[in-house]
């Protein structure tokens, strides 16, 4: 590079009104690490350019850059790339340019990053890497697209929320790490990493969509992943382990579709909760639908997936290993549905629970208990079909109580105390059942009406 050239790049750079040692610091950084990169573009960008940043930059030159972008228009077909050398980037409330989302009683500005680009979907933001770029927001949410914007990709970095600074235990308080909110769209790369952040790490808000495969999303201060009120979320093979409350997250007819997706040793947020708010792998309530097959709970606090008021979870094929908590491995309530068809369930109180007008469909799965309560529970005029399931190691093997239905043809029952247990207007089909180690096989007697209410076993 001439230092003419070096002399019209610094020009460029000031005229678009970051300049000083901001603007140093940006061509420190692009002569050091990359022929490619280049200037803020002063016209409407119609090719493909590059602006590098590296650590001394800092935070600072990154939200500069972004509100200098939205003077220009990035045109169809080009694409901008913001590339972030490795180093730690560092987002504070009294940086200049940066927003405020509502929610807190002060007035100052919460938060890290804001993209409002009108070419939005257009705008790439890549790091060197989720192990060494990272972006560290101190008391404040990270990265935020609202209102119909869009973020084309942001990638290779580590979204850090600087050890839940100012948790306040607020959900309109708290901070989000990626947020997409009022019909926008964030689409994240595969070396994603979201930690640290008092309540949510990745959030789709109000009919947002956020394409998160792969992100890791951990130790925050309530949910990994969550969609709401008609959002969509996108997360296969996503990872949500060490926070405090739920992995995925579904509710009030938000969707989230994470196959091969893991939930693992997530625990009960802080302050308490109830069932469905903490210490869960997955959960969909108030109209949410997941689909995670071919996925993993694994040693999280109270259940495997819960699905409550009129919800839906498709779980096929997933692994569940509880850590011998006194909760289900799969619950259905309140007129929910799951299908659990190939699920391995193992060291819950309960393998599959459904209740209050609920249905599970559970063929062909195998749960093994530790010697407490049921492997298969229908109440409250629900109904469980589990045909060539396998239950080992409860007190009951499969149970049907208060106008419940069990269809369990080819059933096999092991290591039980009673195998199959119907009453309160009840009944269980176990047709072609198998079993050894049970103690009492039948209560009531099979293919009679039984003492217990008009209850009914055939086989």
């Amino acid at each position: 590079m001439t230092n003419d050239d070096r002399d019209r790049s610094r020009r460029n750079f000031l005229l678009m009104g970051i300049g000083g040692a901001a603007g140093a610091a940006f061509l420190t950084s692009r002569q050091t690490h990359a022929s490619t990169c280049g200037p803020i573009p002063e016209a409407d960008i119609e090719t493909s350019c590059e602006i590098c940043l590296g650590p001394s930059d800092g935070g600072q030159a990154l939200v500069d850059t972004l509100r200098n972008l939205e003077r220009i228009r990035i045109l169809r077909g080009a694409t901008l790339t913001i590339r972030l050398f490795a180093g730690d980037y560092f987002f504070n409330r009294q940086m200049t340019g940066i927003t405020r989302l509502a929610g807190e009683d002060n007035s100052e500005a919460n938060v890290g990053l804001e993209i409002r680009h009108p070419d939005g979907e257009r705008i790439h933001i890549i790091g060197s890497g989720s192990d060494s770029t990272r972006l560290v927001f101190t008391n404040m949410h990270g990265l935020l697209v609202r209102d119909g914007s869009s973020l084309g990709l942001i990638d290779a970095v580590h979204l850090y929320g600087d050890g839940k600074i100012g948790r306040l235990f607020d959900p309109d308080a708290d901070k989000q790490g990626i947020l997409a909110r009022e019909g926008s769209m964030i689409r994240c790369g595969s070396d994603v990493r979201v930690s640290e952040f008092s309540r949510v790490g990745v959030m789709a808000f109000r009919n947002s969509v956020i394409y998160a495969a792969s992100v890791h999303s951990e130790s925050n201060g309530s949910d990994g992943f969550v969609s709401s009120d008609g959002s969509s979320l996108e997360a296969a093979n996503a990872e949500a382990k060490y926070n405090e409350g739920v992995g995925f997250f579904a509710e009030w007819n938000g969707t989230i579709t994470a196959k091969g997706a893991t939930a693992g040793a997530n625990i009960v947020r802080a302050p308490g909760t109830d069932d469905e708010g903490g210490g869960i792998g997955f959960v969909a309530r108030q109209g949410g639908v997941i689909r995670a097959p071919d996925g993993h709970a694994v040693n999280n606090e109270k259940a495997g997936a819960v699905a409550t008021q009129n919800s839906t979870l498709i779980v096929d094929a997933m692994q569940f290993n509880g850590n011998d908590a006194s909760h289900p491995g799969i619950r259905a309530t309140y007129g929910s549905h799951v299908s659990c068809e190939r699920v391995t369930i193992r060291r819950f109180w309960w393998g599959i629970h459904a209740d209050h007008g609920s249905n599970i469909v559970a063929h062909d799965a195998t749960l093994t208990g530790i010697g407490y309560k049921d492997g298969v529970l229908a109440d409250h005029g629900s109904s469980v079909s589990c045909d060539n399931i396998s239950v080992g190691s409860y007190v009951d093997g499969i149970v049907a109580t208060n106008a419940s239905q069990v269809f369990c043809k080819g059933a096999s029952l092991n290591a039980l105390t009673r195998g199959l247990v119907a009453y309160l207007s009840s009944a269980i089909d176990a047709r072609f059942l198998n079993h050894q180690s049970v103690i009492s096989l039948y209560s009531p007697l099979p293919n009679t009406t039984g003492q217990s209410a008009n209850a009914y076993i055939r086989v």
